[in-house]
């Protein structure tokens, strides 16, 4: 049986297919988001700047790495909490 898929969700190229796939998270698997967590710490939390300021993370290369390292026919998906209007 197939789960019924939220309105909210977006899918960028399309449903997934069945097969072999792998799901790396953006944020802290293949962004380094340290240098922005700051903006979360705190009594106040403000995602909009926590946000607009992932463009600067580098890159976690191990991570990078693994993903590189995949057979090309496995899927790779990757949700995330970003919105759209970070571009990624």
């Amino acid at each position: 049986d197939l789960i019924a898929i939220p309105s909210h969700w977006l899918w960028r190229d399309g449903p997934v297919d069945s097969g072999p796939a792998v799901i790396f998270d953006m944020d802290g698997v293949l962004s380094d988001a340290s240098q922005r967590q700051h903006f979360l710490d705190g009594p106040l939390q403000y995602w909009e700047k926590f946000f607009a300021a992932c463009g600067e993370d580098a890159p976690i290369v191990e991570a990078l790495e693994m993903a590189r390292r995949l057979e090309p026919t496995v899927k790779v998906i990757l949700p995330t909490a970003r919105p759209n209007s970070t571009g990624l």
